[in-house]
């Protein structure tokens, strides 16, 4: 048997959670029933009722299907609920757009008469009514069901998916290329306009009802206001006037839907008339579109205009049946229309972009030749500073060396000639100074293979050529040092400064503490690297000689801080060289 479409009912407006009895004041009604038009003082629940008659038991299962109800229903055949569809109180489940399908079991008919009441459950903000039921066996209900839910469901959920999408990837060329404004017009718009469509499969949204409404809304309006925009702009137009006033309407809009009062039942005459100017302004792009294409035609300027026009009349349409001019039951076309539009505007974006492409690919072409033009100059001009470079770098690495050998050996070896000269001084001095000079001379030439920023190898190459010095007088070498992050700043010159300085650390412990042992300590710590030099020594009175005042210019050299701490019992040098929080990570094994 084919599936019979239901319009004769009897409809009546009652809160009873039970089917009405026969005496209940029953109406007759038709289908599509639009209550905003049929009963506008109605709000709640409505119950429908109408006959199926079996001149024997039913061949095999039947089914009523309702293609289109406002916001949810269950069924009761001869008095027993048969069917429901999610909640029908607190939190209504909310399907308004999606077809139900509402088996019947055998055992639910009986020969003759049977009643089938439908209950009908509407929401606050939102148009309430039913459309014309289809009843026949489970197969054939089954079929339609599923055609009905592929274009109300499935498809409109594919179609926000692929719009959202694509908006993102707009989106994203905008990040990548700010200066480009309609781009990102097009991007959130189409965005919010794929997640404002949400709204068609939505069954439980995550607040209050007329709350939900009142975001779709606001989401919806902004996703117009912005492909106007883009439309605008791309189209050549830049009003920047019009611009601000349509973000000053938009945000206007938004407050204005935050604090109207709620609908009762039916859509929200604010939500309604907060529409009227946008399409209205969307008329007016189509006709400043239009004049700009006249007067400078575009590649796809034709597809421009046609998108356009077909988005606005789907817009006109959604219109009139969210206010109810158009029969209960009638689907909204803008969903559809979206995927058509965001690839017409994705479409031409993407010329535009292929054009500007080429145009740059062609000057690139052009400023290649001429670069090729100049290239084997550049070429041999870099050879000649680079030639320049190595030999500059070559001289101030002589001269360091240099100055560095007379700062240290030199000095050290006139010390010594004078002390022979004078001949009053014991031969085991002048070999101490002897001594002292080779250490530097060695230091000396270790500091130039010193890799860049490792105080660890340099730490380590003092160790090496001072230890036997060291305990050859009677002072005994501690090393404590582990593990050290690179030191940034630690260029050759800072390196050997380093050096120096603590040199002339060691040189006044072997020379003025009458120390017994020396501890050599560094350590990785919150602001950077910590060395330090303590004796167990005399200590001394506190004056600042020339020692300690070339330590601090060092030091100051380095930008790090040098602090010396005079106990009875000693002297404690400590050396803090500043490294930033990323190059802790850095660290180079302690050497031996």
């Amino acid at each position: 048997m084919s599936p019979v479409q239901i319009t004769r009912v009897d409809a009546l407006a009652s809160a009873s959670r039970t089917p009405p009895g026969g005496d209940a004041p029953w109406a007759a009604a038709s289908l599509p029933d639009a209550w905003a038009q049929s009963r506008p003082a109605s709000a709640g629940t409505v119950w429908y009722r109408f006959n199926v008659r079996f001149s024997g038991p039913p061949d095999g299962p039947w089914a009523l299907m309702l293609p289109g109800v406002s916001m949810n229903a269950d069924i009761w055949v001869n008095g027993v609920l048969t069917g429901r569809s999610g909640r029908m109180d607190a939190g209504l489940t909310r399907h308004w757009n999606t077809p139900l399908l509402f088996p019947i079991p055998d055992r639910a008919w009986a020969a003759g008469d049977n009643v089938v009441h439908v209950r009908v459950r509407a929401a606050a903000e939102h148009r309430a009514g039913l459309a014309p039921m289809l009843i026949g066996s489970v197969d054939a209900m089954a079929q339609r069901h599923g055609e009905r839910v592929f274009w109300q469901n499935t498809l409109v959920s594919a179609a926000n998916a692929f719009v959202i999408a694509l908006g993102l990837f707009v989106l994203f060329v905008w990040l990548r290329k700010r200066e480009l404004t309609y781009y990102g017009y097009f991007a959130v718009g189409t965005i919010l306009w794929g997640l404002s469509n949400v709204d068609m499969t939505m069954q439980d949204p995550p607040m209050p009802d007329a709350a939900w409404q009142g975001l779709i809304v606001v989401t919806r309006l902004w996703s117009v206001v912005l492909i106007n925009l883009f439309c605008l702009r791309f189209a050549g137009r830049r009003l920047p006037r019009l611009e601000a006033a349509a973000f000053l309407f938009s945000l206007l809009a938004a407050l204005v839907v935050a604090v109207a009062p709620a609908q009762g039942q039916g859509v929200n005459p604010v939500h309604a008339l907060l529409m009227v100017p946008v399409l209205g302004t969307g008329g007016w792009v189509l006709v400043l579109t239009l004049r700009s294409l006249a007067t400078d035609p575009q590649r796809d300027g034709l597809l421009l205009v046609l998108v356009v026009v077909v988005t606005w009349l789907a817009g006109v349409h959604d219109m009139l049946v969210a206010a109810g001019q158009l029969p209960f039951g009638h689907i909204h076309a803008l969903p559809y229309v979206a995927p058509v539009l965001v690839s017409a505007l994705g479409w031409m974006i993407a010329g535009e972009y292929s054009r500007a492409h080429r145009a740059v690919n062609a000057l690139n072409g052009d400023l290649t030749a001429l670069v090729h033009a100049h290239e084997a100059q550049l070429h041999e001009s870099l050879d000649r500073l680079a030639r320049s470079d190595r030999t500059l770098a070559v001289a101030a690495e002589r001269a360091r060396i240099l100055r560095d050998m007379h700062d240290g050996v030199g000095s050290l070896l006139t010390s010594a000639v004078r002390q022979l000269e004078g001949g009053r001084i014991s031969t085991s001095h002048v070999l101490e100074s002897l001594r002292e000079s080779m250490s530097q001379l060695k230091l000396s030439i270790d500091a130039i293979n010193l890799p860049v920023g490792d105080v660890n190898a340099l730490l380590a190459s003092l160790r090496y050529r001072l230890q036997a010095r060291i305990e050859a007088s009677g002072v005994e070498l501690h090393w404590d040092v582990g593990p050290l992050p690179l030191w940034p700043t630690g260029t050759h010159d800072a390196m050997r400064h380093l050096q120096f300085l603590l040199l002339e650390a060691l040189s006044n412990v072997l020379q003025h503490s009458q120390a017994t042992a020396v501890t050599l300590a560094a350590r990785s710590v919150a602001a950077g690297i910590e060395v330090s030099l303590s004796d167990n020594g005399l200590g001394t009175s506190g004056d600042e000689g020339n020692g300690l005042r070339s330590m601090r210019e060092r030091a100051a050299a380095l930008s790090a801080r040098l602090s010396v701490v005079m106990r009875d019992r000693g002297t404690r040098v400590e050396i803090l060289l500043p490294v930033p929080p990323p190059a802790q990570a850095a660290s180079t094994p302690s050497h031996p």
